[in-house]
């Protein structure tokens, strides 16, 4: 066989004009079906070599053999009473219905979400919103001790001269968090500090630290802090809502349609209730 699968690969790679004779060739048989090398015209981009094609044909007749003797051991050992032919039906039903459903979707949907909507979807759901884990909303810097310019850093650093920050932070900083609008979880942002630094922050709104350890200058400013059991703020939460109303305008608009269309059908008596 592997000299088939040679002679073969031979063939394809300097563009044989005699590989559509390969029908008659049989590379493999399990269980009384058979695998022709025509079945491997397509595996062999003139850019692979001898070898690759080779290889490529013996790991796909490999697994064309496994794959045969195996289908036929399932269908075989398979319990008798299970309709396969229902199965497929269910299936491919259920295929189908997904790809109306997708192409009605994108030709349908409003998928355009206002500030007030979303604002309205907030309070509403509030309830929906707790948190159950204290979120912060946090800047942090990690600079050498011995960088340039720190004491005008920190200057506006305490002023909330963002764009001053963030340009000096290019420069100077190994290590930022410089999102004015960021939330995170405060486990999360523990885990960036050293240990010396987790022992000295205290979690409260407005907090605003600078502290030296190990060579570096670390700056910390927590703008705002929400404990456990709150509400989570909008921004926070604010794409996650966006995505619950176009999920509910989606069920509401396949809802709607199909609603529609089985009045449409009673009324045309393409549907009788009894």
């Amino acid at each position: 066989m592997r000299i088939c699968v040679l002679i073969l690969a031979v063939c394809f790679w300097i563009g044989c004009e005699q590989a559509s004779k390969t029908d008659s060739i049989v590379l493999a048989e399990a269980n009384g079906k058979k695998l022709n090398q025509s079945e491997l015209l397509d595996m062999f981009p003139n850019q692979y070599s001898i070898k690759d094609s080779i290889d490529m044909a013996q790991s796909f007749i490999d697994q064309w053999v496994r794959k045969t003797i195996l289908i036929d051991e399932a269908e075989n050992k398979i319990a008798k009473d299970i309709d396969i032919q229902k199965l497929v039906d269910d299936y491919r039903a259920s295929l189908i219905l997904d790809i109306f459903e997708k192409k009605l979707v994108e030709s349908t949907l409003d998928t355009v979400v206002t500030d007030a909507q979303i604002q309205q979807n907030y309070n509403e759901n509030k309830d929906q919103f707790y948190l159950k884990k204290d979120l912060a909303l946090c800047l942090y810097a990690k600079i050498p001790e011995d960088a340039k310019g720190l004491d005008r850093f920190y200057e506006n650093w305490k002023n909330n001269n963002i764009e001053d920050v963030r340009k000096y932070c290019k420069v100077h900083c190994k290590d930022s968090l410089l999102k004015a609008d960021r939330w995170y979880y405060t486990d999360k942002l523990i885990e960036i500090f050293p240990e010396k630094l987790k022992k000295k922050i205290k979690w409260e709104k407005n907090l605003i630290t600078q502290n030296n350890i190990n060579d570096f200058e670390y700056f910390v400013w927590v703008k705002d802090i929400i404990k456990a059991n709150e509400p989570a703020p909008l921004s926070f939460v604010r794409d996650k809502i966006i995505k619950l109303i176009i999920h509910q305008r989606k069920k509401s608009l396949l809802f709607n349609y199909e609603d529609n269309l089985l009045k449409e059908k009673i009324k045309n008596k393409e549907v009788i209730l009894y």
